[in-house]
């Protein structure tokens, strides 16, 4: 087993000592947190003799709670971590960092990146609540439900066109308009909002991926995937018209997004949360589901020292 020679607090938006050994995830990026309201943050490392970094969680502030937070205004956040390393001993030092009666709030990731949930519990961490979250494993064999398949031929039939989108300017905001006007539709939102998009796309451009489907020259379907790992993407705002969902476009635009996101060598595409404060979303899950999902679970932890 591997031991951290030494742990190690660093404030503010300073840059690490050493090597990043475990594998980075995209939102603890100090380019990704920037673009977040955060007025404080904390990251607490284990180091080998070398000062390279075994593991890593960033704990952050925004101005409108007291609780230090992994990670504010990001799908999740929790430990990032090398093979071997001992978090029982890194997650002891965390616990010294801080005043007695602070908060800490860990979100977890699902499973597919390593959450530490074990780590936590034994820790200290209660579990507060757990979310239902699908993922699609893109190694394996493409295995969709053969009313999707006839829904995909459907759409083909149909000519709908899949396509690469552009996330550079004014092709960012006319996606996010698109995005935003099929979620209202619903009675939901987005909730990143056109300008807060339009920089995230333009300071991290290759985190992020547009694909859209059309037909005859009308956007009908489209998603934005983000590069969390280097092996896992994340699905993050797909979207479809309902006054074309006769012709299913989003069957056709996920069965690209998966061929896509394989040849550039991804083995996961996240799909996300399939619950709203733990309660499944019955008609969703399904969807997903038939298209190939998996389910899994994300939690979501908290100790007052």
């Amino acid at each position: 087993m591997s031991k951290a020679a030494s742990f190690m607090v660093i404030d503010g938006w300073q840059e690490l000592p050493g090597r990043l050994l475990c594998r980075p995830v995209l939102y603890n990026d100090l380019a990704y947190l920037r673009l977040k309201d955060l007025f404080a943050l904390k990251t607490l490392i284990a180091v080998n003799e070398h000062r390279d970094v075994l593991s890593r969680l960033r704990l952050a502030k925004e101005h409108s709670t007291a609780a230090w937070t992994s990670l504010p205004g990001a799908p999740f956040g929790g430990i990032e971590r090398s093979p071997g390393d001992d978090i029982g001993a890194f997650l002891r030092f965390v616990k010294t960092q801080f005043d007695p009666g602070e908060k800490l709030m860990i979100k977890c990731p699902p499973g597919i990146y390593g959450n530490g949930l074990t780590e936590l519990t034994e820790a200290g961490f209660e579990l507060l609540s757990t979310e239902l979250n699908h993922h699609v494993a893109l190694t394996a064999p493409l295995a969709i439900h053969p009313m999707q398949e006839r829904r995909l031929n459907k759409a083909r039939k149909a000519k709908c066109a899949f396509e690469k989108w552009p996330l550079d300017g004014d092709h960012a905001q006319q996606l996010h308009r698109f995005i935003s006007d099929c979620r209202q539709a619903q009675g939901l939102q987005v909730n990143i909002s056109c300008e807060d998009f339009r920089r995230a796309t333009e300071q991290l451009p290759s985190a992020y991926m547009g694909y859209a489907v059309q037909l005859d020259g009308q956007l009908i379907a489209a998603t934005v995937v983000v590069r969390v790992t280097d092996r896992i993407a994340y699905n993050y705002l797909p979207a479809s018209d309902r006054a074309y969902h006769h012709l299913s476009p989003m069957v056709l635009l996920m069965v690209h997004v998966y061929e896509e996101l394989s040849r550039q060598g991804f083995g996961i595409m996240d799909w996300g949360i399939t619950s709203i404060s733990g309660e499944e979303q019955v008609s969703l899950a399904r969807f997903k589901e038939a298209m190939g999902a998996q389910r899994g679970e994300k939690g979501y932890l908290g100790i007052t020292l």
